[in-house]
Parts: C-alpha cells; sequence; structure tokens
C-alpha cells in the first residue's frame, strides 16, 4: 500500500505548488509576475533535482540518436506552455482552470487517428464524453438560463482559454517525454528538460519581466520553495511509480485536481464551487478511464 501514500502525496505537493504559485502572483506588496515565477520553478527545480541524479546509479546513461530533437520540441513546448499556465493561475479562479488540465489526455487520445491511426476504444470514448460533461458542469451557472453559456465561457473566458491551449502543448509533450527517457534515463532526460525550460525561459524574463532581479533576491525563499514543492512531487510520484504500476498511480494522482477545487473554496472563496467540484470530479473519473485504459494498452504491447 506504499505506493498509494505516494501517490496522493504526490497529488498534495502538486496541488499546494500550485496553489503557492498563485498567491505569490496575487499576494503581497509586490506581487510576481508569471514569467519569473514559471523561470523560477523550472530553475530552482532543478538545482534541488541535481543531488538526486547525481547519488543515482547511472546519473549520466547513453544518450540516443533521437535525444537532442526530443528535448529541443519538448522544452520549447514546455516552455510557453509553463508561463501560458501561470498566466491562467495568475487571473483565473484555481477551481475552474486546473481541472481543465484533464483535457491533456483528451487531445492526447483525440489525435491519435492522425498521428498513429489508432481509433478511441469504447472506454476512451467515455472517458472523452465524460471530461466535456464535466468542464460543462465546471463553467455551469444556476443563474443564468443559457444552457450554452459553459460552452461558451471555454472560450471566452481568458483563463480557459489559456489553460487549454496549456492542456493541448502537454498532450503534445507526452510523446516528446517517451522519445527522450528512451534515448537516455527519465532522470536524465527530467534534468535536461529542466535546465534547456530555465535557459530558454531567462531571456524572456529579462525582457517581459521588470526589475526582475531585485524581485528575485526579495522572493528567494518563496522561489525555492516553490521549486522545493514541485520537486518533492515529483520524487513521490516516481516512488509510486516504482512500486505499482503506473496506472493505479496516475489514477489516484488526478485528486489534485479535487484538492484545487477545495483550496479554491476555503483559501480563496472562489464562487460556484458545488457545480466546480461536480464537474471536476466527472472530469477526475473520466481522465482515469483514459489514463488507465492507455497504459494498460501499453504494458500489453
Amino acid at each position: 500500500m506504499g505506493w498509494l501514500y505516494f501517490s496522493f502525496a504526490a497529488a498534495f505537493f502538486e496541488s499546494l505548488r500550485d496553489v503557492f504559485s498563485k498567491i505569490i502572483t496575487n499576494k503581497g506588496n509586490q506581487p510576481l509576475d508569471e514569467y519569473l515565477v514559471a523561470w523560477a520553478l523550472r530553475a530552482f527545480t532543478l538545482i534541488i533535482y541535481l543531488p538526486w541524479l547525481l547519488l543515482s546509479p547511472n546519473p549520466i546513461p547513453t544518450i540516443g540518436k533521437d535525444f537532442w530533437w526530443a528535448l529541443l520540441a519538448d522544452a520549447t513546448l514546455s516552455t510557453i506552455g509553463g508561463i501560458l499556465y501561470m498566466k491562467a493561475l495568475r487571473f483565473g479562479d484555481i477551481s475552474l482552470t486546473i481541472p481543465l488540465i484533464g483535457f491533456s489526455p483528451l487531445f492526447l487520445v483525440i489525435a491519435s487517428p492522425f498521428l498513429l491511426n489508432e481509433f478511441p476504444s469504447r472506454v476512451q470514448f467515455l472517458g472523452i464524453l465524460l471530461i466535456c460533461l464535466g468542464a460543462y458542469f465546471l463553467n455551469l451557472n444556476p443563474k443564468e438560463n443559457n444552457y450554452f453559456a459553459p460552452l461558451k465561457s471555454l472560450i471566452t473566458t481568458q483563463s480557459s482559454r489559456l489553460i487549454l491551449i496549456v492542456a493541448f502543448l502537454w498532450a503534445l509533450t507526452t510523446s516528446f517525454d517517451k522519445i527522450g527517457e528512451k534515448n537516455s534515463s527519465p532522470l536524465f532526460f527530467s534534468a535536461s528538460l529542466y535546465f534547456c525550460t530555465a535557459l530558454m525561459s531567462f531571456p524572456i524574463v529579462i525582457v517581459c519581466s521588470p526589475n526582475w532581479l531585485s524581485k528575485l533576491k526579495a522572493n528567494l525563499a518563496k522561489l525555492t520553495l516553490l521549486g522545493g514543492l514541485k520537486a518533492v512531487d515529483m520524487w513521490c510520484h516516481v516512488m509510486a511509480i516504482a512500486s505499482t504500476v503506473a496506472a493505479n498511480s496516475v489514477a489516484v494522482k488526478q485528486s489534485s485536481l479535487l484538492m484545487s477545487v477545495g483550496y479554491g473554496y476555503f483559501l480563496f472563496h472562489e464562487k460556484n464551487i458545488k457545480q466546480r467540484f461536480l464537474g471536476c470530479l466527472i472530469i477526475v473519473i473520466g481522465v482515469c478511464l483514459l489514463s488507465i485504459f492507455s497504459i494498460s494498452q501499453q504494458y500489453r504491447n
């Protein structure tokens, strides 16, 4: 049962990282912008992550021929997605934006017929329907009589629109993650990815974040804590997968979406929380169906 505790711990630290990101971009005398926070998350996670890599049995594995282009593509998409993710968190309700990350596996399944000539099974089709239904309830406002308003809200609300773009980008990075890991190792590719995303986003910070150096010095402890939360989340997730089949851990980790809705209510006093919790729950069930089926198929193959 150790994997269960690690999976819940990973979900807890992931949701806590999102909450802390929203707090430091919205609270205090000098709230931080999304560019600096997105860069710091990668940079400080890498610093904390490096000892773990160096103490591993094979810190520098053999590099395959497909490693570099997969790393470049993954880092480019992750850099864009990371900034948009922080921007959505900064300006949107956490109980509305974070559950929409559940669209990431949906986009992956939808792309399969075009990329891999694989068509959704009945189980996957049910998961797609549940995610779409959950998104509808997530944006449902009981005071409105317009039943198409939740669908319109997905496009017109800035934070929802941004997080859907992020979900799409992260769906694409999944394939590059697998290629990169196969051509090196999971730990080495993760460290390389964090290094490249931090490197790519640094010029953006210089251009788009006024007084970034003074902000960095003044908020060094906060940003280090943010990187620490991400690093602990990753460690717990790896430990969970090492103790059980990946499908079990992935399914349990989706509880982080529900935790985010709870934080939205208790910490940020966000409205329409009942509808959002119901929508998030439906999305979680749909994501679990897609994830469990996809991973089980990988084991069969």
